[in-house]
């Protein structure tokens, strides 16, 4: 098999994405300025500032990381690709759409202080990690902003869960208890509180991955397909609109000892992950899908645009004020 270049652009600077490229992967993956004559261009969410490429839209691929609530992917934005690989079939684009999750990177391990010998830990020395001791019963990583009704719900379950459980569950987060890591809010831990920000098909994040990488059984509110994805006995179901019903599945796992009969479970979810599941593998299986126009020698570069570059005048207005805005208010608070 003819190894792919891969050329692959994020805005976000791609760090912890490479950490989980499998160096024995047919096909080739590289940050677009470090790879000459790529086959192929990965675009994650948004470009980076004076990208260009040659590669004809065919080859351009975009994987969209945000729900239609957060963010709207415009459609001539959308229209410099030739395929978009998330989890929402976007609206105003006439080019191939692959229904997949977005391949959002972990933060389990992203950091020095979590890694090994001062260094992130990469996918090779997750796939060979042993076991870790698991002294306490039940961990949640949440924060204390109540901006949304989303963010409210949570909150109502974490201190109804408070309030039942009390010393058995630890929780972690802004305004509650800061971590470095997300490791050390999950390897001590038998199970995991997971509440994923919408409950859309396909839109598992890093959430849950972090969970099964540190081998806690994730008590889940999201996608409502993730076992599609995985085993469906190594994760339990959390319903998220009734706050009742959710804390007394959660209770009911903590007393039963949940963890101990789904074990097994929890250890194929996380071979399927590093595995099967990173980033890379989403995108090797999107151009495997994909019929690309041939290279043609001599084209001309093609500058690759924002989606805020196809906003109207008041929505750039408004991006291009924000800092002077945000000093104002800091002055008057």
């Amino acid at each position: 098999m003819t190894m792919r270049r891969i050329a692959f652009d994020t805005v976000y600077g791609g760090y912890s994405h490479f950490r989980l490229c499998d160096p024995a992967s047919t096909d080739r993956f590289a940050p677009f300025a470090d790879l000459s004559e790529p086959d192929w261009l990965v675009v994650y969410d948004e470009p980076s500032a004076g990208l260009a490429t040659t590669l004809p839209r065919s080859r351009r691929i975009l994987v969209t990381t945000e729900p239609p609530g957060v963010k709207v992917y415009r459609p001539e934005f959308l229209a410099q690709f030739g395929t978009v690989v998330g989890p929402v079939t976007p609206q105003g684009f006439d080019g191939t759409v692959i229904r997949s999750h977005p391949g959002i990177p972990w933060f389990y391990g992203v950091t020095p202080e979590g890694g090994i010998d001062g260094r992130p830990l990469d996918l090779a020395d997750m796939l060979a990690m042993p076991a870790p001791d698991k002294p306490f019963e039940l961990s949640c990583v949440v924060s204390r902003k109540r901006t949304t009704e989303e963010h409210r719900m949570r909150l109502r379950l974490v201190d109804e869960l408070v309030r039942r459980l009390g010393p058995r569950l630890h929780l972690f987060g802004r305004g509650i208890k800061e971590i470095t890591d997300k490791r050390s809010a999950i390897d001590p831990y038998r199970m995991h509180l997971v509440m994923e920000n919408n409950r859309l098909p396909h839109f598992w994040t890093e959430k849950v991955a972090d969970a099964w990488l540190g081998r806690a059984l994730p008590l889940y509110c999201g996608a409502p397909d993730l076992d599609r994805y995985f085993p469906a006995d190594s994760f339990i179901r959390v319903p998220f609109e009734d706050v009742g019903k959710a804390a007394d599945v959660v209770e009911k796992a903590v007393l039963e000892e949940a963890w101990r009969t789904r074990a097994d479970a929890v250890e194929r979810a996380r071979r399927i992950l590093l595995e099967r599941q990173t980033v890379f593998d989403v995108i090797s299986r999107a151009v495997d899908l994909v019929a690309p126009a041939a290279l043609d020698a001599g084209r001309e570069a093609t500058a690759i645009r924002s989606n805020g570059d196809f906003a109207g005048l008041l929505v750039r207005l408004r991006r291009m004020t924000r800092p002077l805005r945000r000093r104002l208010l800091s002055k008057t608070s």
